[in-house]
């Protein structure tokens, strides 16, 4: 419904002045908006047309946007307010640059800068995990914020905020999202392989938050192609070089838990976002635990026996990974 003065979707919505576009998604478009009194800036999130005139649609949208407006960690772009007339939400404006657009920058992240975003998501989305039982599924660089005012501010922990949880899951319960239907929800280089055929759960996010690590210690994706179709089967069938082969710095530990993310058999895989933070936490250089772990020539899912062996009380490991005894 845009306005006299061009495609803005209103002057003005209660208190909040539109100022100027910032994104345009598969769901609507992403506004900077000014609170007229306080001069505070936010975001407001305008939906598509073909959402606004689905009621069963905006029914789900309410409830997400409930869900996540009480989500309560200082890693989450924080949801303030809905507006039902225009089928609109408000957010936390982050001043600063996504994790896309600053790969995409001549910054080089430290090994420590790479640890503190991929640590930072890991926490978020396993808070979501456990606490309300959220499943992101479409964890990729450009929902991951990054608060800094130019390229060469510091990267903090407070710095990262994720956006956008619960979106991917409002779009697929409307409509079916697989190959076969010509459609896909989420991002497909860092889509798990179940998701293409429709199915996500925590451990598909665990997969996501492993390819974006991937590409932080690496600087590439595990799989691309020419086509949706081949990434699709690179994801299902491929096994990518581990990150420690591909970069020598790349610290085993590392590499280690990236490649158990990267499982195909989500049993395979840390069961959640947390247990998988649990393991960062461990992948220290150096030290015990999966720093003590190499990964065997098969790699994931590689055509291995699957008895799992343990070396201390507790500890499990995956068929493709070899414990080195000291």
């Amino acid at each position: 419904m845009p306005d006299a003065d061009g495609d803005k979707p209103v002057r003005r919505v209660g208190d909040y002045e539109f100022l100027d576009r910032l994104a345009v998604g598969g769901m609507g478009e992403v506004w900077r908006v000014r609170h007229v009194t306080l001069g505070a800036i936010y975001v407001a999130k305008v939906l598509r047309p073909e959402y606004r005139e689905d009621e069963q649609f905006l029914r789900r949208f309410l409830h997400e946007a409930r869900l996540v407006a009480n989500l309560r960690h200082p890693n989450i772009v924080q949801v303030f307010g809905y507006d039902t007339e225009h089928t609109l939400y408000l957010m936390e404006y982050v001043e600063g640059i996504d994790l896309d657009h600053l790969l995409r920058s001549k910054r080089i992240l430290t090994y420590e800068e790479k640890r503190i975003v991929i640590e930072a998501v890991a926490d978020t989305i396993g808070y979501a995990h456990r606490e309300v039982d959220l499943i992101h599924r479409d964890i990729k660089p450009s929902n991951v914020l990054i608060a800094i005012r130019t390229l060469d501010d510091p990267i903090k922990r407070s710095s990262i905020k994720l956006t956008d949880f619960g979106i991917a899951r409002l779009l697929s319960a409307s409509q079916r999202v697989t190959m076969s239907s010509g459609m896909v929800m989420g991002t497909l280089h860092y889509m798990a392989p179940e998701q293409f055929e429709g199915d996500a759960d925590k451990r598909s996010d665990v997969y996501s938050i492993g390819v974006l690590y991937y590409q932080l210690l690496t600087g590439s994706i595990p799989f691309d192609g020419p086509t949706a179709f081949v990434i699709r089967d690179k994801h299902v069938n491929d096994v990518p070089p581990a990150p420690h082969e591909l970069d020598p710095d790349v610290p085993l530990a590392d590499s280690v838990v990236v490649m158990r993310c990267l499982e195909k058999d989500p049993d395979r895989r840390y069961q959640d976002a947390a247990e998988l933070y649990d393991a960062l936490m461990s992948a220290e250089p150096g030290t015990g635990g999966v720093a003590r772990t190499i990964i065997s020539q098969g790699g994931p899912t590689a055509p291995v026996d699957r008895t799992q062996v343990t070396d201390q009380p507790g500890a499990r490991r995956t068929a493709t990974e070899e414990t080195l005894l000291t």
